[in-house]
């Protein structure tokens, strides 16, 4: 059965249908080695929480994260820090208060805040431990942002999803993760290990 209807496959068919042509077992191994590539890219692999959700991702175990979890909780902070939002704690969502200090974002401008940040930079390599102007760390970083969420996807219970959401950031050109050369080598490696 075809994920139809996600967007990974507007964006690089070919991929999709080498993430269909896999095993669930290969899905599963290519979604968490992406989503361990985007966390070391972003210099967050070694994050405690991250660390411990990608090996147990890599051991197999999967789950849906609750927005009261550690992996969850990680990611609205990044979030929050990137965008100077609070986070509701009953929903764990980013709700449109500012955090003290910080200037709230009138309307959509926090939804193209990442858009901006990665248009201002150079590439990359750049993105990769680089915190937006006035934060520290790599934790307010879209990329750091990016790799925590792509963790969240290799944990999904259905190996498929999990494949398809990690390697959407390679191939959407507004992700900060966007890499259309690694997309067709994963394309290829599924491929291949698929023949």
């Amino acid at each position: 059965m075809q994920i139809a209807a996600n967007a990974l496959r507007v964006f690089n068919r070919e991929l999709a249908e080498a993430i269909d042509n896999a095993a669930p077992d290969l899905q599963r191994r290519a979604a968490v080695a992406e989503a361990r590539r985007q966390c070391e890219l972003a210099g967050v692999a070694d994050h405690p929480v991250l660390a411990a959700a990608l090996a147990s991702a890599e051991r197999g175990e999967t789950w849906s994260v609750g927005h009261d979890s550690p992996l969850a909780e990680l990611i609205g902070g990044y979030e929050s820090e990137l965008t100077g939002h609070s986070i509701d704690g009953a929903t764990g969502r980013v709700d449109g208060r500012p955090i003290c200090g910080s200037a709230p974002l009138p309307g959509q401008q926090a939804h193209h805040l990442l858009h901006r940040y990665r248009d201002r930079h150079a590439g990359l390599p750049e993105l990769q431990v680089a915190s937006p102007p006035g934060r520290s760390g790599a934790g307010g970083s879209p990329a750091a942002l990016a790799g925590g969420d792509s963790v969240r996807h290799a944990l999904s219970p259905d190996a498929r999803r999990a494949a398809y959401s990690t390697h959407f950031a390679l191939v959407h050109g507004g992700q900060v993760m966007a890499d259309p050369d690694h997309a067709a080598a994963v394309a290829a490696t599924l491929r291949a290990a698929s023949t």
